[in-house]
């Protein structure tokens, strides 16, 4: 018999990228509330629907590949 190791190295990518996203999405929202003066920052919605990407596929990657069940 071999012994085969059980690591599960998607899964922590994807919980890494679910909450790496909120936290970059996050920052995007802080990034926001600039009022238009002139030390705006506009790189804010690109930061918003990048962290909603990061969330959105970690969720999907740990739905999919939490959900198999070892044989």
């Amino acid at each position: 018999m071999s012994v085969q190791k059980n690591t599960n190295i998607p899964l922590v990518i994807c919980i890494a990228a679910f909450v790496i996203g909120m936290g970059v999405g996050a920052w995007g929202l802080i990034r926001e509330d600039c009022n238009g003066g002139p030390n705006c920052w506009v790189g804010s919605g690109f930061l918003m629907w990048t962290g909603g990407i990061m969330i959105v596929g970690g969720l999907l990657g740990m739905f999919l590949i939490g959900g198999k069940t070892s044989r």
